[in-house]
């Protein structure tokens, strides 16, 4: 069970010059931004964005993209929020990510102010003498920063590098309040099916549900999931694994600390005692209709528990997201979960990074081990825990002991992988 508040107004802010940069990149990224869930600052701000609403937006965010466009440094705007932003940086370095994004310029234009950026610091000398110090300074210090060349990544092509850049942000977003592990492998393309925009301020309570198999990775997606979306919500609870917890301590144990998690700040209510299950649902009843709040419920195995712990959309506040994790889809659209997404196996180059990070240490694996390799993936089809199990157990192993695991695999006598796989179709 883990709760959060809301600590940042915003996931990204993206410092830009508007009149420099193609309609299409500015676009393509603001929109791909808004389809996963994040927040970002620098979309619908144009028209009112000034120093002071810009300079709070930056303190704000957990990401911070410095688009460097032809004209960046003409923008005394521009240059003065590059300046609040990398004095962020320093003041509070765990906070912020900035991220430095060369888009028409090389990092030694901006760096050594060179050319457009030479011209433009020549006429804000006149007007801005003292400023200009600053900027410049700045200016070198961001151009030292390890960020990404569109023309040196992908070759000019601006869709690719969007998706580059949307990738990074994601995996430092979901590195949120509930740990998620260290395996990130495919998680990125199955958060991005969800549209999970359509979620964020909306009117409505919206109930989702994650269904697939044991071990195919419903938690970490619904930790992702959590990670990106809680900022967006008054209160919120991330109860795992809830199928044990109640075998192991009961389902008014669990709607206590449910309670616990959205009524916690200052509610007078929390420090009650729920002495049945029916009480329980009665007080969450009343209780939960105060605030919008986000709950995941995760593994989530028959109906009692789902009744006990959201029951029905009118327990909460318009605005609120419950997400449940189910192996079961028929439990799932019988409890008024209106969008039920599939988790499906890892796709080959997602299967193959996973058992790769596990058996290689992220290493591409040596000659004479590719053709092993290949014959487990290919058994394993692309289940995520069963390549992280195998690939564990197969690290600095020598080439017969690999060649001896095949063996054992293909005559059913690997005892771990087998429940492995076994389990995740009880």
């Amino acid at each position: 069970m883990a709760s959060s508040s809301r600590q940042q107004a915003y996931d990204v802010f993206v410092s830009f010059r508007y009149e420099d940069i193609s309609k299409t990149f500015m676009g393509h990224l603001f929109s791909d931004l808004k389809r996963k869930g994040i927040h970002a600052y620098g979309d619908n701000n144009q028209l009112t964005r000034g120093e002071e609403s810009s300079f709070e937006a930056i303190e704000q965010s957990r990401v911070i993209l410095v688009i460097f466009s032809h004209n960046y440094a003409s923008s005394t705007l521009c240059l003065k929020e590059l300046v609040k932003i990398l004095e962020c940086k320093k003041s509070e370095n765990d906070k912020h990510e900035v991220w430095p994004i060369f888009y028409d310029v090389t990092p030694a234009v901006v760096r050594n102010q060179r050319g457009s950026y030479e011209e433009a610091i020549m006429i804000h000398e006149a007007s801005y003498e003292k400023e200009v110090i600053k900027w410049k300074k700045a200016l070198t210090s961001a151009g030292n920063l390890s960020g990404w060349d569109l023309q040196n990544t992908t070759n000019g092509y601006e869709s690719k590098f969007i998706d580059i850049i949307l990738k990074e942000i994601f995996n430092k977003l979901i590195d949120g309040p509930i740990p998620s592990g260290d395996s990130l492998v495919g998680l990125y393309a199955r958060a991005e099916q969800m549209n999970l925009s359509q979620f964020a301020g909306s009117d409505k309570v919206h109930t989702i549900g994650i269904c697939g198999i044991g071990g195919i990775g419903k938690t970490s997606v619904a930790k992702a999931i959590y990670n990106l979306m809680y900022k967006h919500f008054e209160a919120c609870s991330f109860c795992e694994d809830v199928n044990d917890v109640v075998n192991r301590n009961g389902l008014v144990y669990l709607q206590t600390k449910l309670l616990e998690d959205i009524l916690k700040d200052g509610d007078p209510f929390t420090d009650l005692k729920i002495p049945s299950v029916g009480e329980g649902v009665c007080i969450m009843k009343r209780r939960m209709k105060g605030k919008k709040i986000f709950i995941v419920l995760d593994d989530v195995d028959n109906q009692n528990q789902f009744e006990a712990l959201a029951g029905n959309p009118d327990w909460f506040n318009p605005g609120s997201l419950i997400v449940v994790t189910s192996r079961d889809r028929q439990l799932l659209k019988a409890n008024h979960v209106e969008h039920v997404y599939e988790i499906d196996p890892l796709n080959d180059d997602e299967a193959r990074e996973l058992f790769n990070k596990y058996a290689f240490k992220g290493e591409h694996p040596p000659d004479e081990f590719i053709e092993c390799a290949n014959g487990i993936l290919d058994y394993v089809n692309g289940h995520p825990l069963a390549l992280k199990t195998i690939g564990s157990s197969l690290f600095n192993k020598t080439l017969h002991e690999w060649e001896h695991e095949i063996d054992n695999l293909q005559h059913s006598s690997n005892a771990l992988i087998h429940q492995v796989l076994r389990d995740t179709n009880a």
